[in-house]
């Protein structure tokens, strides 16, 4: 992200900078076929699981701007403090949980342990600022 000119609440040029967000995943999930297609390798599977996510936010030039802004032009900040410290307390690197449910498409490659999927996906992260998040993938599973 970048914000060269940004206002907020006709606080103009306030905010200059860039934010870089980053978001390490390791997941866990089980899946379970429900819904078999005749008598072939496809069936439609359901699952759910959990993850951990090792999460960074990055502002450059934002608090600098923050703390120079004149009295009066500050943003209200909850809990009390001033905005360079709710942004620092932004920045500080966490540790989130996450819960996610799936449901897709998958069809087996005969009798080799390999599956091709396709699955949507809703995960819940168990944090402040972390996003509610909605997916897609595809992609090849080894079947133990």
């Amino acid at each position: 992200l970048s914000f060269e000119d940004a206002g907020v609440d006709g606080v103009d040029g306030l905010f200059r900078g860039s934010a870089e967000w980053t978001d390490q995943a390791l997941y866990v999930s089980a899946r379970l076929r429900v819904v078999p297609f005749g008598v072939g390798p496809a069936g439609i599977h359901i699952g759910g699981g959990a993850g951990v996510h090792l999460q960074q936010l990055e502002l450059k030039g934002v608090v600098p701007a923050l703390r120079a802004a004149p009295p009066g032009r500050a943003l209200p900040v909850e809990p009390q403090g001033t905005p360079g410290d709710f942004i620092g307390a932004l920045e500080e690197e966490r540790t989130e949980v996450s819960y996610h449910a799936i449901a897709g498409l998958s069809v087996g490659m005969g009798q080799l342990p390999v599956t091709v999927f396709g699955e949507a996906r809703f995960e819940e992260i168990d944090g402040r600022y972390s996003p509610r998040s909605y997916s897609a993938y595809a992609g090849v599973s080894i079947e133990l």
